[in-house]
């Protein structure tokens, strides 16, 4: 039986598109399957409660921000933005951080469009909304691939 891969899964929460508990469920449904779980597994099974930090910490391939795509970063965003109807505050602050508070030496079109919304932000928030949802939306098909393979991977292997 195919063991689990928790790269996706690490990614997905680092990213804020699956929560805590989406985490224990997969967990959860993989214990289900496996003969002989690994004991990381285990632990994030019984952690219900645990912060975001917290899980990530038992995950033993947590992806890092290095080893995240900007397609995938922005395709998770993209998911908070306009499948999850999350504020934009928030994802703002994120992409600023990965893409603005960094060292770089040119001025790329991504690093752009989120000077643009955050400029926007401070002094028209719903156009800031509309910007952002126009800038996101051709990443968004990232984002669900994203999501559906770690949803994917809690069916896989679940066929007798």
């Amino acid at each position: 039986m195919k063991t689990p891969q928790a790269r996706d899964l690490a990614i997905g929460l680092r990213l804020g598109v699956i929560q805590p508990r989406d985490v224990v469920e997969w967990a959860d449904s993989w214990i289900m399957r496996l003969d002989d779980p690994p004991y990381w597994l285990i632990e994030v099974s019984t952690s219900p409660r645990a912060a975001q930090h917290d899980l990530l910490n038992l995950i033993p391939t947590i992806a890092t921000d290095e080893e995240v795509a900007d397609q995938e970063f922005l395709g998770a965003m993209a998911v908070r933005l306009i499948d999850q109807a999350e504020p934009l505050g928030e994802i703002l602050r994120l992409m600023y951080e990965r893409f603005c508070l960094c060292e770089w030496t040119e001025m790329t079109e991504i690093r752009q469009q989120v000077y643009l919304i955050d400029d926007e932000w401070d002094w028209d928030q719903s156009r800031a909304i509309k910007t952002a949802r126009t800038f996101l939306t051709p990443h968004l098909e990232a984002g669900r691939s994203l999501l559906e393979k770690i949803k994917s991977e809690q069916a896989v292997d679940a066929r007798p």
